[in-house]
């Protein structure tokens, strides 16, 4: 037999678990927020290690301004694209629905109707209604090759990943300067394991004695070693995701929907492509950025509408 405490407790719980504040979204959505900032964290503290031994260990980089100036503005042009991407609109959809397409949010409540008593020859028992949840917030469909991100919680036309490195979405907006930061990262972190592999040489060039190496030039040799071994690995993971972005514009495809093509192949379904063959695509690419539209995004996202206090 049912309680009819336990029946009260049963409603306020579902009520609230729409109408009030949502710990379980919440949750995730910081520990998604505290992931990124240990991924961007560790990635930040090789880049730097990195870049001290480069620099400022015995290197060519203050004999020669041939090597010098390029190094520099290696760094500087990679510092402004990434705060360039940081800021910048992936392809946010904030097209307002016309008054006739226009969608009235209903407020946030439970359709519960009202308790029924049924009296019985020894006890009470009360019968209920399961209640249909009408959900407050709606996410309007985006048009095709779009995909909602709970990160940015934004629409993002041609969705293709959220990056943790960057903060942000890549889209249809910045799809060509995410592009570039990959190479120009790539170039520069191959720059940075030069310079230390020339500042290794170096050292092991002024070792004399072989059977009583100096300590200070030991020490700056296992120094040097992991920060070459650090630059190349680094260097490597965007060149690899730039050539993999290479690739995509040539099929005319997104990451987001390769990962749903080798799904649905998984489950013998079928997906629509969009590859008319390499050039089509690249011509495609190419309209692709030359959008007029392409502006800075503002920090008010459009989010889910919601319920009127009315």
């Amino acid at each position: 037999m049912v309680d009819a405490d336990d029946i009260c407790d049963w409603i306020c719980k579902k009520c609230c678990s729409h109408c009030c504040f949502d710990e379980t979204k919440y949750s995730e959505r910081e520990n998604n927020k505290s992931t990124e900032r240990l991924m961007r964290g560790l990635v930040f503290v090789g880049y730097i290690y990195v870049l001290v031994m480069a620099v400022f260990m015995d290197s060519i980089l203050w004999d020669n301004f041939i090597v010098s100036i390029p190094f520099f503005a290696l760094y500087c042009f990679s510092l402004y694209l990434l705060e360039l991407l940081r800021f910048k609109d992936p392809g946010i959809i904030n097209k307002q629905p016309s008054n006739s397409e226009a969608i009235t949010p209903q407020p946030c409540q439970e359709a519960i109707t009202p308790l029924k008593q049924r009296t019985n020859t020894q006890e009470h028992s009360i019968e209920i209604e399961i209640p249909h949840h009408t959900p407050a917030k709606t996410r309007a469909v985006g048009p095709p090759r779009s995909k909602y991100c709970k990160v940015c919680e934004a629409q993002i036309s041609k969705f293709d990943h959220h990056c943790v490195w960057i903060g942000n979405c890549v889209g249809e907006k910045n799809q060509l300067h995410f592009l570039s930061f990959l190479i120009i990262e790539s170039i520069f972190l191959s720059f940075c394991a030069f310079l230390c592999g020339n500042s290794l040489y170096r050292v092991a060039s002024s070792i004399t004695n072989v059977s009583e190496p100096n300590g200070r030039i030991l020490f700056t040799m296992a120094v040097l070693l992991p920060s070459i071994i650090t630059a190349l690995v680094l260097a490597l993971f965007p060149f690899l995701m730039f050539c993999n972005h290479l690739y995509m514009i040539c099929i005319n495809q997104t990451s987001y929907e390769s990962y749903k093509i080798e799904s649905a192949y998984r489950r013998k379904e079928e997906v629509p492509t969009y590859n008319h063959g390499c050039r089509a695509n690249i011509v495609a690419f190419i309209q692709q950025i030359t959008l007029e539209d392409n502006k800075f995004m503002t920090w008010n996202r459009v989010k889910n509408p919601k319920p009127s206090n009315d």
